[in-house]
This record gives C-alpha cells, sequence and structure tokens, in this order.
C-alpha cells in the first residue's frame, strides 16, 4: 500500500475471506482456531455477551465455548489482536479439514472473524449456502484505529494460507507445517501436515530428554499420524519437534 499525495492520510486496509469448507455448507462442529484469552466484539445480536468495542473472554466466556460454532446462537463478528502464536484459521470437524492464515502478529495486529449464526442466508445468496468470515488484515488492530501513512510512504506485510485436512484440528501452524498433539494419558497421539514436500526427523521430548524419533518425508495434503507410549516413570509434558536434515526446528509444540 502506498500513499502518493502530497499529504499524510490515515488508512485502514482489510480483506474478507468468505469460507465454507463443507460443500458450501458451515457444520455446526466448526472451530475457530485463535490462539488469544480476549477478543473484541465487533457486532453480534447476542444479548448474553459483551457490547461492540468490549473485551470478552476466549474461548470461553460464562462457561459457553465459543471457539466452537454449534455454540452460537446469533451472530458475532470479533476482533484478536492479542494473538500467542503466528496463525489463525477456521476447522470444520464434520469433514475433517480447515483453512490456516500464518503470519506475523508483530506486523499485522488485526485478526478479525464473523458468523452469521442465526442470520437467514437470504442476506447474501439466492441458494441457501452458509459461510464464516476469516479476514486478512494490515496494521490496524481492529475498525477503529488508523494509522498514519506520510507522503511516498509504503506498507507492506506477507501473510500466507493454506488448507489442511486429516489432523482432527490445530495446535499451531506456521508456514512450514501445521501440528496437532493430545496427551492420551499413556502416551501421545500427532497428527502433522506439510506445505511443502519437507523431508526430517520427527520426535517427542519430555523434560528436555529426547524419548523416540522417526526419519519422515511429509507430502503437502497428506496428513501424517503417530504415536508414542509413555515409558514408565517418565513423567511431564510432551513436546513434539520436526527438525529438517540440519537439525533446524520447523515446528514444535508442548502439551
Amino acid at each position: 500500500m502506498k500513499n502518493d499525495t502530497a499529504v499524510a492520510q490515515d488508512y485502514q486496509f482489510w480483506l474478507n475471506g468468505m469460507i465454507a469448507l463443507n460443500n458450501n455448507r458451515v457444520s455446526p462442529n466448526t472451530e475457530f482456531l485463535v490462539p488469544t484469552d480476549t477478543v473484541i466484539i465487533h457486532s453480534t445480536g447476542d444479548s448474553q455477551i459483551p457490547e461492540p468495542q468490549e473485551v470478552m473472554a476466549w474461548p470461553v466466556y460464562n462457561g459457553r465455548t465459543l471457539s466452537n460454532y454449534q455454540n452460537w446462537t446469533h451472530y458475532i463478528g470479533f476482533f484478536a489482536p492479542n494473538l500467542h502464536d503466528n496463525f489463525t484459521g477456521i476447522y470444520d470437524h464434520q469433514v475433517d479439514q480447515g483453512i490456516l492464515r500464518v503470519m506475523d502478529t508483530a506486523v499485522i495486529p488485526g485478526h478479525k472473524f464473523f458468523g452469521p449464526a442465526d442470520l437467514g442466508p437470504g442476506l447474501w445468496t439466492d441458494d441457501d449456502s452458509d459461510y464464516l468470515e476469516m479476514w486478512s488484515s494490515g496494521v490496524t488492530p481492529d475498525f477503529w484505529t488508523y494509522v498514519s501513512l506520510a507522503a511516498g510512504a509504503t506498507i507492506s506485510w506477507t501473510e500466507k494460507w493454506y488448507p489442511v485436512n486429516g489432523l482432527g484440528g490445530v495446535d499451531t501452524a506456521n508456514e512450514q507445517a501445521a501440528l496437532r498433539l493430545v496427551d492420551t494419558g499413556q502416551g501421545a497421539e500427532f497428527w502433522l501436515m506439510a506445505t511443502a514436500v519437507t523431508p526430517g526427523t520427527l520426535s517427542v521430548w519430555v523434560n528436555g530428554s529426547r524419548q523416540a524419533s522417526w526419519p519422515v518425508t511429509l507430502i503437502p495434503g497428506q496428513p501424517y499420524a503417530g504415536s508414542w507410549a509413555r515409558p514408565s516413570g517418565v513423567d511431564g509434558p510432551i513436546t513434539l519437534q520436526l527438525a529438517d536434515s540440519e537439525e533446524n526446528i520447523l515446528i514444535s509444540w508442548t502439551e
């Protein structure tokens, strides 16, 4: 984005992604992947949640897990300006597929979602289809904030979107891969999907000690699933790491 005018101007810049992952429908068992503790309401028809421009706890508010779309009773639009990880996404568990967006949150603080919930589809379509919104944004955290762009100055950023499937959800994601890890009590189950052909080593760690490792070659579009049994006496949180052939860590998550 460039300002060629002779004076500084204030700008916002947002793009709206309309998403329907289930044959032009959104199943109730759809999850908003938003790694944060709080969101800011933009608009809603739900009198049981905060008013527009107010902060709401996320993903659970007053006993309702609002990251699960099935718990929405009215439309909600919200911003998530304080992410803990550099990704967001939407995952439809009914068809076991989703779409992810990865970016540098230090450059892009604005992340917006909207679900129509009880709004009739006649407001946006003539074929009874459904959708959710996951927005691509720039340097403003919400619709009430502007940034100043001096004459001749430019602002740019990069973000990447990619689909995933067969993971059962996503715990973390980056440009290289998406990962889900479940502590079963007796060990771990895990799933990964890469964005490019990725040979490397997958390893399980507990308390800084590597417990197991496997050579893998991840293929885009093909989920990789594995499991690990916890040995007796090995206690503590489980970390799953994917490293390349030079032992550079590509993605990691602790459960």
